[in-house]
């Protein structure tokens, strides 16, 4: 082998091969045998400064001086052509070395301790954009809502369990209201406008047309009520009473059953009729009370007699005769006496009306002067007794009534009558000159006006007249019940 073939390039583990200063770099070690003409210069890497080590506790130790790079010869130029056997002249450098990891002061955060609302401890953070607090207020929004949502629904079935449920109940059955209807103690609503009948054993009604009413719900219909009805009939050997009786029902929810409560008779509507007479104690007792009303005077002369009572009644009505004695001051005295006869009509809602129909002749005490007709059948009213059958008496003005005349007679009678003829309500009237008692028919009526029928009347209005005529009680006025007919025949 030649020397040529056996030269090698030397080459170092570790070494950096630097170009001398002019010569070309070539981007690795160079080969003599396929260098075709000049190398290409290859950049330089820069140098990659030491990462900064972290700061230790312990002592620093003082910086140490690095060494200077040493200028090492540029390699000779390349030349063109057949590169010649001879070695390229390279230097070898040694390799640097390492640089010690020196602390290097480097100044640190300043510390923010935490706090609420995430600091960042770096920094103020940058403005949000307005679309993200859009986004922000629009959940704040929905978490309200989704909020007050709960809350209700919290609250209304918080109330739905305290609140029970609504009542949904049937009215109570036929046989539940007459259980109630007969164990109840059921009386006539008050009767003290009927006059003279007896209330005694009126305490158990026959029932019918038991039904019960519609449910009436309270508030929320938390409570039920419930009102049964049914009509009532009591009868007593005086009265017959018919009223619709009212029995009140309370839904009891424990129970779940309707609890009846007090009944009670309604006094419209009613119905009370006689079936049989009027009290004959009830009416002897008012005597002195009637004898009053229809005559003080002679009321004044019995002011505590002895009666004694001849009754005619039915359920009709009728007649009561009593016979009144009264004893003197003295056992001496004279006693009074006299017969007085009571007559008894139903009229609805009052019960039994009593009416004196006439007073006897007084033995023993004032006597009331006695009168007589005009001799041809015509009867007059006059200030004392009428001289007829019945022996009827009057007064001259004391009675309580008004009344000034008496006039006793039966329908058809002839009677004459002094007053002043008035046209009223396209009717004659006549206005008497006094107020007159009549007792026609058992019956009394305290009269002024008299209504006046005639085919024909010869009478002016305002003229003062004396009417002769038939009496009757056929009168189309209230104040002119009784009417005297002019066309009679003498």
């Amino acid at each position: 082998m030649g020397e040529t073939d056996s030269q090698s390039t030397p080459q170092a583990a570790s070494p950096q091969v630097v170009p001398a200063k002019g010569a070309p770099v070539t981007s690795g070690p160079v080969n003599p045998g396929m260098s075709k003409g000049p190398a290409t210069p290859m950049p330089a890497r820069p140098a990659v400064p030491a990462r900064p080590a972290s700061p230790q506790p312990q002592s620093q130790p003082q910086p140490q001086a690095q060494p200077q790079p040493q200028p090492h010869p540029a390699p000779a130029p390349a030349q063109s052509g057949p590169v010649s056997p001879v070695p390229a002249q390279t230097v070898v450098l040694p390799a640097a070395a390492p640089a010690p990891n020196l602390p290097v002061a480097v100044p640190g955060p300043d510390y923010h301790p935490p706090v609420a609302g995430g600091v960042n401890p770096s920094g103020p953070a940058g403005k949000p954009s307005k679309k993200r607090n859009g986004l922000l207020i629009f959940g704040i929004i929905v978490c309200i809502l989704a909020a007050i949502v709960l809350v209700v629904a919290l609250v209304y079935v918080t109330f739905r369990q305290q609140q029970p449920e609504p009542l949904n109940v049937n009215a109570p059955s036929t046989a539940t209201v007459q259980a109630a209807f007969d164990s109840a103690d059921i009386t006539p609503s008050n009767l003290s406008s009927y006059a003279y009948i007896d209330t005694e054993g009126l305490d158990d009604p026959e029932l019918t047309d038991v039904k019960a009413g519609n449910v009436n719900y309270g508030e929320g219909r938390q409570s039920a009520t419930c009102e049964a009805t049914a009509k009532a009939k009591w009868e007593n050997e005086s009265v017959s009473v018919e009223q619709t009786v009212q029995l009140p029902f309370t839904y009891n929810t424990s129970t779940n059953t309707w609890d009846p409560g007090r009944p009670n008779a309604q006094s419209a509507g009613e119905k009370v009729t006689p079936v049989g007479p009027a009290d004959l104690e009830k009416v002897q007792a008012a005597l002195p009370n009637l004898l009053r009303d229809y005559d003080a005077d002679i009321a004044s002369q019995f002011p505590n007699p002895e009666v004694a009572a001849t009754a005619d009644l039915d359920k009709e009505g009728g007649e009561i005769t009593f016979a009144i004695d009264q004893a003197g001051q003295n056992e001496a005295d004279q006693h009074t006496q006299t017969d007085v006869n009571v007559g008894l009509v139903w009229q609805d809602g009052k019960g039994w009306v009593a009416t004196i129909n006439w007073v006897g002749e007084i033995l023993g005490g004032t006597q009331p002067a006695e009168g007589e007709g005009d001799g041809d059948g015509v009867q007059t009213p006059e200030g004392g007794a009428s001289d007829n059958a019945n022996g009827g008496a009057a007064t001259d003005g004391g009675s309580t009534d008004g009344a000034q005349m008496l006039l006793t007679c039966t329908t058809g009678d002839l009677v004459e009558v002094p007053g002043i003829i008035e046209y009223r309500d396209n009717r004659v009237l006549l206005r008497s000159d006094y107020t007159i008692r009549v007792m026609l028919d058992g019956r009394t009526y305290i009269a002024r006006y008299f209504e006046l029928t005639a085919n024909t009347f010869v009478v002016t209005n305002g003229a003062h007249v004396s009417v002769v005529g038939e009496i009757s009680a056929t009168g189309t006025l209230e104040q002119a019940p009784l009417m005297i007919n002019l066309d009679y025949e003498g």
